[in-house]
């Protein structure tokens, strides 16, 4: 990936995303898809995860990962925001179906996934449970990301819930003649399953070249969440790469 610094990012006009560097990391991968399928043109500013990110922060006034930034437009952080923009931008080929009610079934599905106390942030909270982690990256965890050191059962149980219910709309879907979870076009929770797919089943070295201290970690399933990660999810995930997204993944 090509880099700009936050210097030069100031300076320019027109879409900046402040992304991850470095690691995989979900919702940066999320936003990079999405305006990848999008084609829009966009300057990459690097965020190291897990740090304070100074220089970003007085920039923006965040902190985190992933923002779009868009000419003096105020900066977009949240995935639905960040998604909107990029509709309003490019609106072909559109990632939001125009007809309301499949329009509200993507938006909330994609929801379960990318929102608090969706798919992302349940495997993350899951996860960094008992992490042994201290310093800013433990203060982080706990007071951005729901981080704790009790029972994650909750957790557990919204991932196996949220996973099933993807499982029964592809079901339904393939019935159907459909390789999409919603309609008959890719849609953007096709490209936020995909994506987020590899917290539980990455993909292989050679397409997603994560470290391989974080691809065991996410391989490592408990028997709840193992026992429901039905084959038609990674076929759906290994379709939607292949016809739409970027492979090898980039994030050095």
């Amino acid at each position: 990936m090509k880099w700009v610094s936050v210097a030069e990012a100031k300076t320019i006009s027109g879409l900046r995303l402040v992304l991850a560097k470095g690691v995989w990391a979900a919702w940066s991968e999320c936003t990079k898809n999405i305006f990848y399928v999008k084609k829009i043109p966009h300057a990459n500013v690097a965020q190291v995860p897990f740090t304070e990110n100074s220089e970003i922060v007085v920039w923006t006034g965040v902190r985190n990962q992933p923002q779009a930034i868009y000419n003096d437009e105020p900066v977009r952080t949240s995935w639905l925001d960040i998604l909107n923009l990029a509709e309003r931008l490019t609106p072909e080929p559109p990632l939001l179906p125009k007809v309301t009610e499949k329009r509200a079934l993507v938006i909330g599905l994609s929801n379960e996934l990318c929102g608090e106390n969706g798919f992302g942030w349940c495997r993350r909270v899951q996860l960094g449970a008992h992490s042994g982690a201290s310093g800013l990256r433990d203060r982080i965890m706990k007071t951005e990301y729901g981080a704790k050191d009790g029972d994650v059962s909750d957790e557990e149980h919204r991932l196996a819930d949220i996973l099933e219910t993807l499982s029964r709309y592809l079901h339904a879907q393939k019935t159907a003649g459909s390789p999409y979870i919603v309609g008959d076009r890719v849609s953007a929770v096709d490209v936020y399953w995909a994506t987020f797919s590899n917290l539980v089943k990455p993909l292989p070295a050679d397409a997603n070249p994560m470290a391989d201290a974080l691809r065991a970690k996410f391989d490592n399933n408990v028997p709840l969440i193992a026992g429901v990660l039905d084959p038609i999810l990674f076929e759906h995930r290994d379709y939607i790469y292949k016809k739409y997204l970027q492979l090898p993944l980039h994030f050095g």
